[in-house]
């Protein structure tokens, strides 16, 4: 073996012992990954394209910041009181209705959430009287409140009770109760799915002074999708089986800082309304939400 073909493995050889070094993360790209928040990705995808060399640090960098902010949420968490760690929205708009009452008229609603590393808490509400002419056109106002269980990150455990007055759909008041298990299916930065199932009770006052007591079952549907940056499309539905189903479609966009507009459409069935009674009651929305 000649002294040629021996440098030449001494050569390969040194090259898969001793790989080449990589560069670091330059200043520039690292600040920028820092501030990226929710499109660090999209971000660290075109760093890496543009510093091939410096892929793995890059993407060391995205993992350390992720490990440092889930540390920092747990701590954050463990640390919270009772009225800490809250967030939510308001919201004040217009809606027209149609069903047992057709007209214009002003909305508001609140929704409300904490959730923390063991437990979630979920809290909403909503107000829909008008008059027109001097006579009571709409009379609907709703309150509820949803604790979650977590076992894990995609299952829990859930009880939920709510109250409702509708006089123009045939009830002075309304409660439901309900408990069961909750999957959350996916969840990602654009879209999200959870579902639930479980038994559900439920006690209705009449406005002819009639009362009823239920004993049913509930499925219920949480959906979100950022189809494009910044506009959220979101669907929450409910099924009592024998009793009644809503649904809520609405489509919220990005305004300035934690202002948004919504257009929303709402769909209440009831199975078995009283008589003289429509079975559908249906409202459109436009309104402005503020984050919080």
């Amino acid at each position: 073996m000649n002294k040629l073909t021996l440098s030449a493995i001494a050569l390969a050889a040194t090259a898969f012992a001793f790989p080449a070094w990589a560069d670091p993360v330059p200043s520039a790209v690292d600040a920028m990954i820092r501030a990226a928040g929710k499109d660090v990705d999209t971000i660290a995808k075109v760093a890496k394209t543009a510093h091939p060399n410096s892929a793995k640090e890059i993407d060391a960098l995205v993992a350390s910041l992720a490990d440092q902010r889930e540390v920092e949420r747990t701590e954050r968490l463990a640390r919270a009181g009772i009225f800490d760690a809250w967030s939510g929205n308001g919201e004040l708009g217009v809606n027209y209705t149609t069903g047992n009452t057709k007209d214009f008229g002003v909305m508001a609603g609140v929704s409300l959430m904490k959730d923390g590393l063991t437990f979630r808490h979920k809290l909403n509400g909503l107000m829909d009287r008008r008059k027109s002419n001097g006579v009571l056109t709409s009379n609907r106002a709703m309150a509820g409140y949803e604790l979650n269980y977590k076992f894990n990150e995609q299952i829990y455990a859930y009880g939920l009770g709510s109250w409702e007055r509708n006089t123009f759909a045939g009830f002075t008041r309304r409660f439901t109760e309900s408990v069961g298990a909750g999957y959350q299916v996916f969840k990602n930065d654009d879209m999200y799915l959870e579902l639930t199932a479980g038994p559900a009770f439920q006690q209705t006052r009449y406005v002819d002074g009639r009362s009823d007591r239920d004993i049913s079952a509930r499925a219920g549907l949480d959906f979100g999708w950022e189809f494009v940056d910044d506009v959220m499309l979101t669907e929450k539905a409910a099924i009592l089986i024998g009793s009644q189903w809503t649904s809520t479609t609405a489509v919220t966009f990005a305004l300035i800082d934690a202002l948004s507009a919504r257009a929303s459409f709402d769909v209440i069935h009831e199975n078995n309304p009283l008589v003289g009674r429509k079975a559908t009651d249906t409202a459109s929305r436009l309104s402005l939400v503020y984050g919080f």
